[in-house]
This record gives C-alpha cells, sequence and structure tokens, in this order.
C-alpha cells in the first residue's frame, strides 16, 4: 500500500519521506531485508524531512542481517567515523582494546544510575545504537571487531543508564563473555539475570526474548543442550509476544539453535518433525 500511495506520485515532499519510512518498516517487519533496507536509503534522501543517519543506520543494519555485508558494513563504517567512534584497524588492536574495556568493566563494576530515555542525551543514544548494530549482525562476520563494539556499548550504557539499552547489552555481552569457556559461564549468568531482571520489569516480550535467546546462545558456547533447549523454547514463546519491531533475524536465529539443540539432545522425531516448517519461515 505504501508504494502503491508513492507509485501515484501525488504526494508531497514530507509524505513522500513518510512514506519511504514506513514502507522500510513494513518490508523490515516482514523479513525483507535487503529491500528494507533500500526503501530506508530512499527514506534518508528526504533529509529536509527525516533524520538522515538513523535511517541510514537502520538501512545498514537490515542490508547486514539479511547477507548484503558489503553494502550495510560500507553504511556502518561511514557511521562510526561519522559519530567519531574509535575503530581500530586489526584484529590484534580490536582483541587489545577489547580486553582493555572488559578489564575496565569489571573494575568499574555493573553499577548505574538510571535515567529515562527522555531525559538522555540523543547524540548518547544514537551512539549506543549505532554500537549495538555491530555488536549484534557482525558476531558472524566479524566476531572480534564485535566484540570491541559490544565493549564498548557496555562502557557506554553502563554510564548512560538508560534502562532498555542496558538490559539490551547485559544480554548480548553474556554471549561474548562466555566466550572465554566455561570458566566464564557464571559470570554470564550473572549478565544474563540483570537483563532480565529490566526485561521482567517492563514487560518487554523483545527484551525477554533477547535474553533467553541469548541465554541459549551461551549454552551453547558451554555445552548445556539442555538448558539451552530450555531457554530456547522461552526465547520461541516470547518473540511471538512482539508485534512492534521487526523480528526476523532474532526468529532465524532461535530456529537455528532450535534445530542445534534438538539435534545434539537426541530429539530426532521432534526435530524431523519442525524442521521442514523452520525452513519454510
Amino acid at each position: 500500500f505504501y508504494a502503491q500511495a508513492l507509485e501515484t506520485g501525488e504526494a508531497t515532499s514530507p509524505t513522500q519521506a513518510d512514506l519511504h519510512r514506513k514502507r522500510a518498516e513494513a518490508l523490515a517487519k516482514a523479513g525483507r531485508g535487503y529491500e528494507s533496507g533500500q526503501t530506508y536509503l530512499q527514506a534518508a534522501a528526504c533529509s529536509a524531512h527525516n533524520d538522515a543517519a538513523e535511517l541510514r543506520r537502520l538501512a545498514a543494519e537490515q542490508l547486514m542481517r539479511s547477507g548484503h555485508l558489503d553494502d550495510g558494513s560500507r553504511i556502518f563504517f561511514n557511521l562510526l567515523r561519522e559519530a567519531g567512534i574509535y575503530m581500530p584497524t586489526r584484529p590484534l588492536e580490536s582483541l587489545l582494546c577489547t580486553l582493555s574495556l572488559r578489564a575496565l568493566i569489571r573494575v568499574r563494576g555493573l553499577r548505574w544510575r538510571e535515567r529515562s530515555e527522555a531525559d538522555s542525551p540523543a547524540s548518547t543514544l544514537r551512539k549506543l545504537d549505532l554500537l549495538w548494530n555491530g555488536a549484534m549482525v557482525l558476531t558472524s562476520a566479524n566476531p572480534i571487531f564485535a566484540n570491541y563494539l559490544q565493549a564498548r556499548h557496555m562502557l557506554r550504557a553502563l554510564r548512560a543508564g538508560e534502562p532498555f539499552r542496558l538490559a539490551s547489552t547485559f544480554s548480548v555481552g553474556a554471549i561474548y563473555v562466555s566466550l572465554g569457556g566455561n570458566r566464564e559461564y557464571k559470570h554470564g549468568l550473572k549478565l544474563l539475570n540483570l537483563g532480565r531482571q529490566l526485561a521482567e520489569r517492563f514487560e518487554d516480550p523483545y527484551l525477554l526474548a533477547l535474553t533467553y535467546l541469548s541465554w541459549a546462545t551461551v549454552d551453547l558456547v558451554c555445552g548445556y543442550v539442555e538448558n539451552g533447549l530450555v531457554h530456547c523454547r522461552v526465547a520461541v514463546t516470547h518473540l511471538k509476544q512482539v508485534d512492534r519491531r521487526a523480528k526476523a533475524w532474532e526468529v532465524g536465529s532461535s530456529n537455528m539453535l532450535l534445530t542445534w539443540f534438538l539435534g545434539w539432545g537426541g530429539r530426532i522425531r521432534e526435530l524431523s518433525e519442525r524442521l521442514p516448517g523452520s525452513m519454510e519461515a
């Protein structure tokens, strides 16, 4: 419908900008990441009526999530430069920076002074969301750099104190922490519990799904198959309640994890029943 409205050629410039943005949101919710990314870029081109930087961030996110890493990363790295966020140029430098940031977080602790989103500077939230995109989407393609981005996100989120972003960073941060193996499992659980408590306080199904999806990933890394299966099922339950944001990437990740856990847990009958539906989804 948004596309048809645009095709009439009758919309004013402000209306065109709004239609492009809403069409991009609808495509993202439908899991059509590439088309969504391209449409977000069209919306960003209407810079007189839209927040161009924010829409470019959303475009980069959708492009990277849909596998168009070169196009998405190019936009994403330009946004990082424009935001003044330091980017290590080599893997070893990323690793050393990450270790320094993680050590700083452990020394300062996980304390924060809570501020609502409305009371937080827009520039702070913009940088947090940009770091979040990279930490989430680049996990597989560039895990060392993604780890660095997540560490920076956690430190900034603790300083900002905005609860939604804190819950997100605690949950996903647990995944990166758990890469240290079973010796870091308890530390990962501490982060997950903080994220879960915030998500439950706000009764936010997306945050709850993210927490349990992250928990299942930590179980995967540390070899807790039965726990991972339970947490993955809970994540799927919460994702079904999410209706206000794009969730195709999260649904795909949960289906992939569930497939692994069912196979490794020896639940072959259930796996054979679920697999066709998961592949269609």
